[in-house]
């Protein structure tokens, strides 16, 4: 897989209508506030998205939460993983990551 240029990868993220954002097990502030940030922006260009973590979001960071990402997306049409270094840092199984993303 190449890498993207960042004017490839907002001409990708304009063509997503559901985007599913993953952060990190266990998370922190900046792989929340990234991936909140990222779902805000999509929202702000009349996306849907939601940000979905294997981990509870500690209750320390339930300020940077929105009401729109309470419920998961049915059938996203992108997948995307901030602040991640490694899909097994999501806890997605390898036979999971290889049919959905």
């Amino acid at each position: 897989m190449q890498p993207m240029t960042v004017q490839e990868t907002a001409a990708w993220l304009q063509t997503c209508e559901r985007a599913v954002i993953l952060i990190h097990q266990s998370p922190d502030g900046d792989c929340i506030g990234a991936g909140y940030a990222l779902a805000e922006l999509l929202h702000q260009m009349g996306k849907q998205a939601a940000v979905c973590c294997s981990d509870p979001i500690p209750e320390r960071y339930a300020f940077l939460l929105s009401e729109q990402d309470a419920a998961p997306l049915a059938e996203p049409d992108c997948v995307l993983a901030v602040d991640v270094a490694a899909v097994s840092y999501t806890h997605l199984r390898a036979h999971e990551t290889r049919r959905h993303l």
